[in-house]
């Protein structure tokens, strides 16, 4: 070996030695360390969101024998299958939920209180069992919505990885609020929505301390989804609507009738829930 090739991996070992005793001496901080945990959440978040999504396209094809949009789904199946398979959905839906009282007699808190309410700890079994019985309810053509149990999801998973390095109460109420940020992102691919949601709604602040794990955990929430599922925007729009004044009248109208059908839509469902 010449002493121009002996020289230069004199050089290479110096410095790959004193990278490793800086990355031995690095001890992070507690902001260090939210960071970090904000962008394990966020990666958590996306995977279990996509694997929330594969076990609901299974189950609708095991009660429908088809997968897709459920509007097309439905709009091809005969008359006696369009009963059926919601209510088979819903029975499983039901049962599930039972067995999870079985085994978990907990309440499944939600994220909201668990973040403006609580400590932060999340149940890990009663929110599980809630998430399945979603699951079958949206296979079954429920309109119940995938977000809601998608951000439960993320924030009881947030939650639990917050308990297993012991977070402090404050930093694991911050976690959970990172995990519904990265459900949200997951779920409509807005970040940047995601985040504000979190920090205005429940968080109430948008105060740097908190924004910066929230953004974190949902970008790194969107790009583990785009990278694995390459997801279209989920509500398009168009930049410009062109519309005559004569329809602002009309307009009016229907804003009196939704917000006057709204209160009754909430009390139609309390009734059912009894």
């Amino acid at each position: 070996m010449s002493e121009e090739a002996a020289k230069a991996g004199d050089s290479h070992t110096t410095r790959v030695y004193f990278l490793l005793r800086l990355l031995a001496r690095w001890r992070p901080g507690p902001r260090e360390q939210v960071f970090l945990l904000s962008i394990v959440v966020g990666i958590v978040g996306a995977l279990a969101a996509i694997g929330f999504q594969y076990a609901t396209h299974a189950i609708q094809f095991l009660l429908s024998q088809q997968t897709g949009p459920y509007v097309e789904t439905f709009r091809n199946m005969p008359g006696w299958q369009r009963i059926l398979v919601p209510t088979v959905g819903g029975l499983l839906a039901g049962l599930f939920m039972q067995l999870g009282r079985r085994i978990d007699r907990r309440k499944a808190t939600d994220y909201m209180e668990a973040i403006a309410l609580g400590n932060g700890d999340v149940p890990l079994r009663p929110s599980l069992a809630k998430s399945g019985a979603a699951m079958f309810s949206i296979a079954g053509g429920e309109a119940i919505g995938r977000e809601g149990p998608l951000v439960q999801l993320s924030s009881v998973l947030a939650s639990v990885l917050g308990r297993i390095f012991r977070a402090p109460p404050p930093r694991l109420r911050l976690l959970v609020a990172c995990g519904a940020a990265a459900g949200i992102a997951s779920a409509y691919n807005a970040p940047i929505a995601g985040a504000l949601f979190v920090a205005e709604i429940i968080l109430g602040s948008i105060a740097m301390e908190s924004l910066g794990p929230l953004l974190l955990s949902s970008m790194a929430a969107t790009l583990t989804t785009r990278t694995l599922e390459h997801p279209e925007p989920l509500y398009r729009f168009q930049a410009s609507f062109d519309f005559p004044a004569q329809s602002i009248p009309s307009f009016l109208i229907l804003g009196i009738a939704c917000g006057l059908a709204a209160p009754l839509f909430i009390f139609i469902l309390r009734m059912g829930r009894r």
